[in-house]
């Protein structure tokens, strides 16, 4: 069996998962992967939920390395990639 690979941006990726799982058949040889950036941002969100659980922005704002709004915007959602990448830095010295 011949395999195609595509690799996209986190929209294109959710596009094409969709269209994958709806057409398993026609799509069934097909690979999708993130690219390295995206990839690593979903990776990188997922160390932030273990380490916000862990108690992270307790942390950051009891050292006075910031805000608590600062800490909660460096492990949300939405976080700022570069930010929590500097927090996380911070955090394993």
């Amino acid at each position: 069996m011949e395999w195609t690979i595509i690799t996209g941006d986190q929209a294109t990726y959710e596009v094409a998962v969709a269209i994958r799982d709806k057409h398993r058949e026609e799509f069934s040889s097909v690979v999708l992967l993130l690219r390295g950036f995206h990839q690593a941002h979903n990776y990188v969100k997922a160390i932030c939920k273990i380490i916000r659980d862990l108690g992270a922005e307790d942390l950051l704002v009891t050292a006075g390395l910031c805000l608590k709004g600062t800490a909660n915007k460096m492990f949300g959602e939405k976080a700022d990639y570069y930010q929590t990448m500097h927090a996380i830095r911070i955090l394993s010295d």
